[in-house]
């Protein structure tokens, strides 16, 4: 239905994000090991790749997607969470019950969605609604 194409849109755009984010990591890296392999020359920002790998550090033109503070090990852990949890969901079609906003390189246009797709549900014009957030306890099922 229309109102599912919003959130699926959204999900596209996501997707394009992600695989042009992949798609840089693969070319830099790719470009380094050649430098590296002394088939091309070592330019600044290879030197620039190279120090931030070395030094556990998020590339610069990596952050360009989601900055973050997260040393690289665990930038690239947290990046491959994202890239499996939206995989999971274009995989299977279906919209997941429940999201982690911190999924997605731009979680505004998730809550544009879903707003609009609110207020084509109901029939009301967009700027009517608005959202309400709820602070709930943490409940742990383990402990």
């Amino acid at each position: 239905t229309g109102q599912m194409n919003l959130v699926n849109v959204f999900l596209f755009h996501e997707v394009e994000k992600y695989h042009m984010l992949l798609q840089l990591i693969h070319d830099s890296l790719l470009l380094l090991k050649i430098s590296l392999e002394g088939t091309i020359l070592i330019g600044p920002e290879m030197e620039l790749l190279g120090r931030c790998i070395t030094a556990n550090l998020v590339p610069p033109t990596w952050q360009c997607a989601y900055p973050s503070s997260k040393p690289l090990a665990s930038w690239i852990n947290d990046l491959n969470s994202r890239v499996s949890f939206v995989s999971a969901w274009l995989r299977s079609g279906a919209e997941p019950i429940s999201m982690s906003l911190p999924s997605f390189i731009a979680p505004g246009g998730l809550l544009v969605a879903v707003l609009q797709r609110q207020a084509q549900r109901v029939r009301v014009p967009l700027d009517d609604l608005t959202y309400r957030q709820e602070i709930t306890p943490f409940f742990d099922p383990t402990g």
